[in-house]
Order: structure tokens, then C-alpha cells, then sequence
């Protein structure tokens, strides 16, 4: 899933495809065989969201000191943080290589990624993936904050 996320491929065949055409240098890192798409789909099918919020949380907190090279010079940055949600429609090169109006998929039959902003480095710090029908009042159980944190959400 990391290979389709920083090639930008959106299909299961193309990550597929993409691993076994790298597949000499994938054995550099451990990888010694690409699973078919179908047990990709299968495995994707199976795995919690969660578990990519768990990837993210774990490089943020191992690379926090290398990512921002600003001292803490305004106490009251360091405690601010920015909230916000946004919703991406599954199947929209599909359905724009189908020539169907994308103003008609609802947005709802998506993928919503809730993220908190440290505003002192400017990188998310918690990163939450839902379906797209979640609310996201459902994030603020998971928003780490310390007394006199300021957090800061837009109006929608």
C-alpha cells in the first residue's frame, strides 16, 4: 500500500503489476514475493484502517526530531493545533473514465481522513481513517491534548 501511495496508483492490478516489475530490487528489503491483486484485495478486505494510522502514528514518533529544524520561540504556537476532515470519493477515475458525472457520486461512498496539525512544525501528529459517513465528532476521543492546548476546527 506504500508503493501505490507514493507512485500515485489507484488500482489493484497496477500495484500488482508495479511490484513485479521492481521485484530484483524488492529482495534488497526483505520482499522475496508479490502477491497476486486478488490476495491483495483479499488482504485489503481484511485489514482495519486503523492499522494505517497505527503506520503513521509509529514514523511520526520515531522521526519526530529530525522533521522540524524551528526552536520552540512562541510558547503559544507550540500549543495550538488545527483539526479538519476531508472526504475522498472512491472510484472517481473510474467513474470519470465512464464518463458519469462526478457531481453525482456522493461523497459519502468514501474514504474521510480526520488529521491534527501541530501548528509548531506544521505536520500531522494524528491521523484518523474512517468511511465517509463518519462524523467527525467521532475523532475528538482520539485528539491528544494537554490542558491550555488550544485546538482549532473550521466551521463545516
Amino acid at each position: 500500500m506504500s508503493y501505490a501511495v507514493l507512485c500515485d496508483v489507484t488500482g489493484l492490478r497496477h500495484i500488482s503489476d508495479g511490484l513485479i516489475g521492481m521485484q530484483g530490487g524488492l529482495t534488497q528489503i526483505g520482499i522475496t514475493y508479490v502477491p497476486p491483486k486478488s490476495t491483495l484485495a483479499d488482504s485489503n478486505k481484511n485489514r482495519p484502517s486503523e492499522v494505517f494510522s497505527q503506520i503513521y502514528q509509529g514514523l511520526y514518533k520515531h522521526h519526530y526530531a529530525f522533521l522540524s529544524d524551528r526552536v520552540l520561540s512562541e510558547p503559544l504556537l507550540a500549543k495550538a493545533f488545527a483539526i479538519d476532515s476531508t472526504t475522498m470519493p472512491l472510484f472517481k477515475a473510474i467513474l470519470k473514465a465512464s464518463g458519469r458525472n462526478q457531481k453525482t457520486v456522493n461523497r459519502l461512498e468514501g474514504l474521510k481522513r480526520i488529521v491534527q496539525i501541530s501548528l509548531l512544525d506544521n505536520l500531522p501528529m494524528n491521523i484518523k481513517h474512517t468511511s465517509g459517513a463518519t462524523s467527525d465528532h467521532t475523532f475528538l476521543s482520539a485528539v491528544k491534548l494537554n490542558p491550555f492546548d488550544i485546538a482549532i476546527f473550521d466551521k463545516a
